[in-house]
């Protein structure tokens, strides 16, 4: 035994970093699996929760397409009347509701001043044109539309409608040129003379020129 001890220790003395360095590599090789095995056995007990999905109106279209929104269509169609239509819905939606156009609509005023494909809200006014209609004046009596759009000042004058005038009418209305008259007939249909302002079609300023001269009837 002595023997064996006194041949071991030069060799422990002369050879100890590496044997430190091995002890060392079986502490961690030991460590290390034991952590493998611990992990191993806990698997089973991992749970994951599901993603909870958005259901917002904002990221579901779906739930957009469920709200209702109430259009009163009247004029030239088959069935006038106030329509409960999805809050997606165009003006051409409203006029397949309504039955489609009757026969004495103004194909013309339609074709050139009605936006089919303009959005609508809640509570919208959609008027169609009617052939040959006559406009109340504000002296009582009735006129032409477009004769009527251009009456004089200081004689009887009738307001001019924005849903169904063309362009040349509404290029009468003071402070508004081609552009602007073109403007007011792209976000048509408008419930009141406010949207002008509202859906930012006029100024200021120019919607106080012709606030007096205009409807939406």
């Amino acid at each position: 035994m002595e023997l064996l001890t006194e041949r071991l220790l030069p060799f422990a003395r002369e050879h100890i970093v590496p044997i430190v360095l091995c002890l060392l590599g079986l502490i961690c090789l030991d460590f290390g699996m034991v952590s493998l095995f611990t992990a191993t056995g806990s698997e089973e007990e991992l749970t994951f929760k599901p993603v909870q999905k958005d259901v917002s109106t904002k990221n579901n279209p779906e739930a957009k397409q469920d709200k209702k929104i109430l259009v009163d269509v009247s004029g030239a169609v088959t069935n006038p009347g106030v329509y409960v239509l999805t809050s997606d819905s165009r003006v051409q939606d409203a006029i397949v509701a309504a039955g489609g156009m009757a026969g004495t609509v103004d194909s013309a005023k339609v074709a050139q001043n009605l936006n089919l494909a303009a959005p609508l809200t809640d509570g919208a006014k959609l008027y169609i044109p009617v052939a040959g209609e006559q406009m109340v004046t504000s002296s009582g009596g009735s006129t032409n539309s477009s004769a009527a759009s251009k009456a004089v000042a200081g004689t009887s004058t009738a307001l001019i409608n924005i849903n169904a005038a063309d362009e040349s009418e509404l290029d009468t209305l003071p402070g508004v040129g081609e552009v602007t008259a073109g403007k007011i007939i792209d976000n048509r249909p408008y419930q009141n003379i406010q949207e002008l302002l509202d859906k930012e079609v006029v100024g200021q300023a120019t919607f106080e020129k012709i606030k007096e001269s205009i409807s939406v009837y």
